[in-house]
């Protein structure tokens, strides 16, 4: 039969903990990807709320249906912003903040910006003329 040495023995132990430890980093990257999956939909999606979504996400290690909801919550398209949002108003004219900067449009410019801008529009309307 087949004896083992001590330092064949102490091989054998090296290697068991080595390939446990391998597996224990390969588990926890694995459930950081999982948990950041949510996060990353919403941010090639242009969510505006990628952070909050996130942060539910990364709350889903402790309570697992957080984390479905975050998922869910990622596909979703929040109906608060771009042209769909501007179309339901009954401004004329406004002078809107985008990005900083202050214009002064109409309706139909509005829709134009909200409709060619590939990120959603993030607009504050200060005033309006009717």
């Amino acid at each position: 039969m087949f004896t083992i040495t001590s330092e064949q023995d102490l091989f054998y132990k090296g290697a068991a903990i080595f390939i446990l430890l391998l597996c224990i980093v390969i588990i926890v990257v694995g459930i950081i990807l999982i948990h950041e999956l949510p996060y990353n939909i919403a941010k090639k999606r242009n969510h505006p709320q990628k952070d909050a979504i996130r942060c539910m996400s990364i709350m889903g290690l402790f309570l697992i249906p957080l984390w479905f909801f975050a998922m869910i919550w990622a596909y979703m398209k929040n109906k608060s912003f771009g042209a769909a949002s501007v179309k339901n108003t009954n401004i004329e004219l406004a002078e809107i903040i985008v990005d900083g900067n202050s214009f002064v449009v109409d309706k139909n410019e509005l829709l134009k910006i909200a409709k060619n801008n590939n990120t959603p529009l993030t607009y504050s309307i200060i005033k309006t003329t009717l």
